[in-house]
């Protein structure tokens, strides 16, 4: 299973997995010292949301022509799209009190321009 890891001020504070099978998003604290957002406090279960990505990834999905372009761009180069796949591709280049670490670098996929 592909996961993402989720950091707070650059300490590993939990890890985003999506289940294929159940179409379903979890995300499962690893230390409670910094909790990620204020509607996910720590706490030993895992949060789990169907059919979409927490509200806190979410907010930096791209919308409208830029996310079309990109789903355009990831499904030739994987055969398949999904939040959590784009969201892979970008975090790592999301910049806030959340700092991530993909499974799918920048060397796995090639470069992604707009303006060509």
């Amino acid at each position: 299973m592909q996961k993402i890891d989720v950091k707070v001020l650059n300490k590993k504070a939990g890890e985003l997995s999506f289940e294929k099978e159940h179409n379903r998003y979890v995300f499962h604290y690893i230390h409670k010292e910094a909790p990620i957002s204020l509607i996910m406090p720590y706490r030993s279960s895992s949060y789990i949301w169907k059919n979409s990505l927490h509200p806190i990834f979410d907010m930096n999905m791209p919308e409208g022509y830029l996310f079309e372009v990109l789903k355009q761009f990831i499904s030739k180069e994987y055969g398949y799209i999904n939040d959590f796949l784009t969201f892979s591709y970008l975090c790592g280049n999301i910049q806030s009190r959340l700092h991530y670490e993909s499974w799918c670098t920048h060397s796995d996929v090639s470069y992604f321009s707009t303006f060509t």
